[in-house]
């Protein structure tokens, strides 16, 4: 292969950079056929790959940028190899060709001898092309969904889970380079990742996750902060981070909890640090402005609370804020299914006041199957109650075909769209998911 596409970490890709081959004589003059090992050119560095536009602005930006490489190759050593610009992440895959291209260099001739078109013998020997590299195949980059839930994982196996209470010192942490190793996606991705997994820079600097729990916490102190302020949190009310600081500061403590978690008395009245606050409104709110990737929280962990991102107005989202407390009903119960009523209000009891739970909110999380026969008394002509199975599509395998088996499994008949939910974080476009149904699903 011209370049190791199992390489460990983040490599710079290097489109036509190798060093320089010695062409080799087999002592027969005239000779060409043997002059280049085609083994040593096969592994002489060089790799071509076919761009779209979007990459290739990407590499042209990247010329401007001497201390950021324009392309990444990302993953650990047994991966799949992913490409990676700053915003999207490529597939790659190896197309091989029926001829051989050759990557020779231009020769370099004298210029008066260019300008005349005379030169000696040797001269003419000397500004023979040489020949770098034999290229049999080329390198195509299709765009994909990057795999940000090994951020999980990776946390997970660091025993970087900060539960909110205990020293931050305590907890172990992870750095921005080794997720970047660890992790195929690209910056961008990367970072919102972070916050769709719950992971925030704190203190000192290193990564943590927030036990769900803690993040359960960190919502019912800004919603009772607010509402000791006589702020009620609906879809129309504009709030910022500031304004939650200087609500946590003059609110009581001993105010009644605006959600119903799990969490001792005793704890509850411990300060959520600011950088927890900014990441529930990054995590469960829409600021007043086009959405954007803010960059400053993940780099910068002690930001003041006077930076201009604590000014920014937000909107907290009802279907983000019940869509993660039910889901946290099911993370924390031993039961992989609910009867529908029983869950309903439970959730409902959970969600901050003024706020109304609807099943489509758990799309993705949950699906609605009737409970078995003998349970439910068929026969003496009672009707069988509606249960909800825990079935999220972040557990389930990437690959569609896999995923799709495993839905099937699971329940027999599905509609189209209740698997376009399961399958569009794997998806870059709606074509490619009608390409997978085609092809795996029967339609009746």
């Amino acid at each position: 292969m011209p370049f190791n596409l199992k390489s460990d970490g983040v490599q710079k890709l290097q489109l036509g950079h190798a060093a320089d081959y010695g062409v080799r004589q087999d002592g027969r003059e005239g000779s060409v056929g043997k002059d280049v090992a085609e083994e040593d050119l096969e592994n002489h560095g060089y790799a071509l790959l076919e761009v779209d536009n979007v990459l290739l602005a990407a590499i042209e930006r990247g010329k401007n940028e001497s201390t950021r490489p324009a392309l990444v190759i990302r993953g650990r050593p047994n991966d799949a190899a992913v490409l990676c610009t700053e915003t999207e992440t490529y597939a790659i895959r190896r197309v091989d060709w029926s001829n051989t291209l050759l990557l020779a260099e231009h020769p370099q001739q004298d210029t008066a001898e260019m300008d005349t078109g005379i030169g000696t013998e040797a001269s003419a020997q000397s500004s023979t092309a040489q020949i770098h590299a034999s290229l049999a195949h080329l390198l195509e980059a299709r765009r994909i969904q990057p795999n940000t839930s090994r951020l999980r994982d990776v946390m997970t196996q660091a025993n970087a889970i900060w539960d909110g209470f205990s020293p931050v010192q305590t907890t172990p942490g992870v750095a921005m380079d080794e997720l970047q190793r660890q992790v195929q996606a690209s910056q961008r991705e990367l970072l919102e990742g972070l916050t769709a997994h719950d992971i925030v820079a704190l203190e000192d600097g290193a990564f943590r996750m927030l036990a769900s729990e803690y993040v359960c916490h960190a919502l019912a102190s800004i919603f009772t902060a607010f509402a000791a302020e006589s702020v009620t949190l609906t879809e129309g009310s504009s709030v910022s981070p500031r304004m939650c600081f200087t609500a946590m500061d003059l609110g009581d403590s001993d105010a009644a909890n605006a959600m119903d978690v799990d969490i001792p008395g005793s704890q509850m009245d411990e300060r959520v640090p600011a950088t927890v606050i900014r990441h529930c409104f990054r995590r469960f709110a829409e600021p007043h402005r086009q959405k954007v990737v803010d960059m400053a929280p993940y780099t910068h962990a002690h930001a003041s609370v006077s930076a201009p991102v604590d000014d920014q107005l937000y909107a907290f989202s009802e279907h983000k804020v019940c869509r993660y407390l039910g889901h946290e009903i099911f993370r924390r119960s031993q039961e992989t299914r609910y009867r529908r009523d029983d869950f309903m209000q439970a959730w409902a009891d959970s969600v901050p006041e003024g706020y109304t739970v609807s099943l489509d909110m758990l799309a993705g999380i949950c699906i609605a199957e009737e409970e078995s026969t003998s349970a439910a008394g068929v026969g003496d002509g009672s009707a069988r109650p509606l249960l909800l199975r825990y079935l999220p599509a972040d557990l389930l395998a990437r690959d569609p075909a896999v995923r799709m088996r495993a839905l099937f499994d699971a329940q027999p008949r599905w509609s189209a769209e209740a698997l376009r939910v399961y399958l569009k974080e794997l998806a870059t476009t709606n074509e490619e998911i009608d390409g997978w149904l085609m092809k795996t699903v029967n339609t009746q």
